[in-house]
């Protein structure tokens, strides 16, 4: 669905462009107008959803022209676009209008066709410069968690990835082997949860974690449509407000086991996720799981690396006591049982009176 804004103080040209949007079979076109620059900016302010487009006038009448009132409304949604129409006699203006923001200007009168293609052309644009951009955070993100073997610092750089990525809140989650418990890992921007580590809570009490478990895909969500997260419960809503937009619940598989989830949302910001977004998050979800499970296991080899060459060092003791224990034992049994009890009350931790 594509959210269109209309601003022209024609209610017949309105009305016109407004039935031409909503009678294309190309693309499914949400369509909202205004008569006034006042209005448009309560309608963008007011809107449940960002606009995608503004289609604009420059003749408005009385008060600032189109392309001034133009540079406002993109200050009320920045990640809007804004295509002005001019007159045939104005082409300065269509000048004035791309020094100034807008992805194009149209001349007036103009084909339906026209416009759509315009449209199709801006939608194509702006996903390409999504992806560009998304691509090259995911790269710095990738290129650092490659290089670490800290299972806690991987983690970090996951959720520090996600805000990168223009996401106001970000929550890792580790699952247990069984599935059956979550535990705070990581997270960042979450006002209000910097005990989120210390957080555990049963999968089966938490509905979103239980649609992660079934899906080897992304899952979203709209606001809390399934009802109040379940770490939600001990904190204070206008401390922590539950995201309004839509969000997003990335399962971290490896193998077939699900190791935790990656939580993004915005908070109050009511954004809505591209479809060149939403794939690109797919991606970010498996590398993150295999980055986790990598460094894990790293930790756990160096971790029983430690415990092998202690045991190799108490060996190399012990043998080396033993020959010592040898040679005393042959000049005297008193210095055998000395040795033999200090030995063993240096290495074991054993007690004699």
């Amino acid at each position: 669905m594509i959210h269109v804004l209309i601003l022209d103080d024609d209610p017949f040209f309105l009305r016109t462009l407004t039935r031409s949007l909503q009678r294309e079979k190309t693309a499914q076109f949400e369509v909202e107008s205004a008569t006034s620059a006042d209005r448009a900016r309560v309608v963008i302010m007011d809107a449940a959803q960002p606009f995608d487009v503004l289609l604009i006038d420059n003749r408005l009448g009385p008060g600032d022209d189109g392309i001034t009132v133009m540079k406002d409304l993109l200050e009320l949604s920045p990640e809007s676009g804004a295509i002005i129409f001019t007159g045939l006699s104005e082409p300065e203006d269509g000048l004035r209008a791309y020094e100034n923001g807008a992805f194009r200007y149209l001349s007036k009168p103009f084909e339906d066709q026209e416009l759509i293609w315009l449209l199709h052309e801006f939608l194509e644009s702006r996903d390409k410069v999504y992806e560009r951009d998304w691509f090259r955070i995911l790269a710095e993100t990738y290129e650092k968690m490659e290089k670490s073997r800290a299972y806690a610092e991987v983690a970090q750089f996951i959720v520090d990835g996600a805000i990168g990525l223009g996401f106001a809140r970000a929550r890792l989650w580790a699952f247990d082997t069984d599935c059956r418990v979550m535990t705070g890992l990581a997270q960042s921007g979450n006002v209000g949860l910097e005990n989120f580590a210390e957080i555990s809570s049963s999968i089966a009490d938490s509905p979103y974690a239980q649609h992660v478990l079934h899906s080897t895909k992304p899952v979203f969500f709209m606001g809390r449509e399934l009802g109040e997260a379940c770490f939600e419960r001990y904190l204070d809503e206008k401390e922590y407000p539950s995201p309004t937009g839509e969000w997003v619940a990335i399962p971290l598989w490896s193998g077939d086991r699900c190791i935790g989830k990656l939580a993004l949302d915005n908070a109050e910001d009511p954004k809505i996720l591209r479809t060149v977004q939403r794939n690109l998050l797919e991606m970010f979800g498996r590398t993150a799981s295999a980055s986790l499970e990598r460094a894990k296991l790293y930790e756990q080899e160096l971790e029983q690396r430690i415990i092998e060459e202690a045991h190799h060092r108490r060996l190399a003791i012990l043998h080396q006591a033993s020959k010592e224990i040898v040679a005393l034992a042959a000049e005297s049994v008193d210095w055998l049982w000395h040795a033999t009890l200090t030995l063993a009350t240096a290495d074991y931790g054993l007690r004699f009176d």
